[in-house]
């Protein structure tokens, strides 16, 4: 039988197989609790980098979840614990005194227990004019009860050339 006369042969049925995948993976972001959970997402994002720069293991003790996993700027895939060990108390002192500004934060929300928030961290350097920019990804998911960081990601920004 001739492909035009078989409106279901091998070819079109792989084709709308396709089309019905390709359509399942286009299903837009849910917006039922779009503000509640963005408002979440964003205190989170707020409190890792919060945590992180002032060297607060507990804070984030209290924000990642067990199974929180992290793709480093320089690409490494770090688990929770990994990432709290990188910021004892003690080492705030030693740090280069740095002024962090989470911005351009956008989410998207997914159902009612996940959002995927997307934003530009800038370390500012005190005293000198220098600053460090990295686009930033960060999962938030409702689990037991309470919004958690499940995964982040840092890409750094190259500097402008002059």
């Amino acid at each position: 039988m001739s492909l035009f006369l078989n409106p279901f042969s091998a070819p079109i049925r792989q084709s709308l197989w396709l089309s019905v995948a390709l359509m399942a993976c286009t299903i837009p972001p849910t917006q039922a609790a779009t503000p509640a959970a963005e408002t979440s997402a964003a205190q989170l994002a707020q409190d890792y980098v919060r945590a992180t720069s002032g060297f607060d293991q507990a804070l984030l003790q209290q924000i990642l979840a067990p199974d929180y996993q992290e793709i480093s700027p320089v690409g490494e895939v770090d688990a929770r614990d990994k990432v709290i060990s990188f910021y004892p108390a003690a080492a705030k002192a030693k740090a280069p005194p740095v002024t962090p500004v989470l911005s351009e934060l956008t989410s998207r929300v997914y159902g009612e227990a996940l959002v995927i928030s997307t934003g530009k961290l800038t370390y500012n350097f005190a005293g000198t004019p220098h600053s460090r920019s990295m686009r930033v990804q960060f999962v938030s998911a409702l689990q037991q009860n309470r919004w958690q960081l499940v995964s982040a990601q840092f890409t750094g920004i190259p500097a402008a050339k002059k």
